[in-house]
């Protein structure tokens, strides 16, 4: 009997793994999808369209906020509405990697209504049509504060009169941007990294960079200001600089006292050396002056380098921090990683 009792156990165990072979791993339940960055993979089941073409994520609402700038055209506008209806918020809920909850976060429904009162509201740029199309569309997704239909014409008359002067301003600015970018661009590019206009955020802060030069020889970020450019175009002037941090500008012997730039530019330079950690460096701050006829009276000591635009180039190949190629790398990858446009 203690042999048969033997035999009968054994053949009880070979009959259960032949059962759990045959049968238990049939029924073992499909492996659930994976997230892969982009895109969902798995069965898709009756998914979405959207889920279908892949989830977008929270950065890229980012990017389009920093692109809705004040006087900007119904063209961007629509572009922004397009993207926020494929977007549909950074908020996802998913069951066994399905998404079947997704709605916009707080913070950027408070940012879609400041970018409303802020950007759209007062913009002549923008059809009051418009305008009505993308405070309906807030009000659908849940931003509060909307309610209420604003008088479109009134806020439009309030910075109409301010809109002409902002632009040719802005337009200044922008051509005083471009002259140091040409300037800038007769540099190696084998040798010099050249980045204009990033936009760059690290923790809660965000700033923006006119230019930003990575070399052997440092690690420049520029500030640009075209004082006394006239009509875009460079003019005999003169830059004085006081104790006190007094900064006035005299052209056709008028005296014209000008907002001090060091307050942006040390704010600026603390940021970027937050956001470059792989390779902590010293970065070099300068205020490069776009009009090449300015003249510069400096009576006080500043923390960055005041330079005019046509010496930008030497005062940059006379700096020697001695900063190796891959450390190079590094550092612009820090800034691609931190960057919002």
């Amino acid at each position: 009997m203690g042999g048969y009792g033997f035999e009968i156990c054994i053949a009880l165990i070979v009959l259960g793994l032949f059962l759990y072979l045959n049968y238990g791993l049939r029924r073992k339940k499909k492996k659930k999808g994976t997230y892969t960055g982009k895109k969902y993979s798995g069965s898709p089941g009756k998914a979405s369209a959207r889920q279908k073409a892949g989830w977008v994520s929270p950065e890229e609402f980012q990017k389009w906020k920093y692109k809705m700038k004040p006087f900007c055209y119904e063209k961007e506008l629509d572009g922004f509405m397009a993207f926020l209806k494929s977007y549909g918020g950074g908020y996802v809920r998913r069951n066994r990697g399905k998404i079947v909850a997704q709605d916009f976060l707080g913070k950027e429904k408070g940012d879609l209504k400041g970018i409303f009162f802020q950007v759209v509201l007062p913009n002549p740029n923008i059809s009051v049509l418009k305008k009505e199309e993308f405070r309906n569309y807030l009000i659908s997704i849940g931003v509060y504060g909307l309610e209420n239909k604003p008088d479109y014409e009134a806020s439009t008359e309030l910075v109409s009169g301010l809109a002409e002067e902002d632009q040719k301003r802005k337009a200044v600015g922008e051509r005083g941007e471009h002259i140091v970018q040409v300037i800038l661009g007769k540099l190696n590019p084998r040798n010099y990294l050249v980045i204009h206009g990033a936009v760059l955020r690290y923790e809660r802060t965000t700033k923006e960079f006119d230019h930003i030069v990575i070399c052997r020889e440092g690690v420049f970020m520029i500030e640009t200001k075209a004082f006394a450019l006239t009509d875009g175009k460079t003019g005999r002037a003169k830059l004085l600089i006081e104790e006190g941090d007094r900064w006035i500008v005299q052209k056709h012997g008028r005296d014209r006292e000008v907002k001090s730039p060091t307050d942006q530019i040390k704010q600026q330079q603390e940021l970027l050396e937050r956001i470059i950690r792989s390779c902590p460096v010293a970065v070099h701050p300068v205020l490069a002056l776009s009009n090449t006829e300015i003249t510069l009276e400096q009576n006080m000591k500043l923390p960055y380098h005041v330079i005019r635009a046509d010496n930008l180039t030497d005062f940059i190949t006379g700096m020697d921090d001695r900063i190796s190629v891959s450390d190079q790398m590094l550092i612009q990858q820090d800034i691609e990683k931190a960057k919002r446009n």
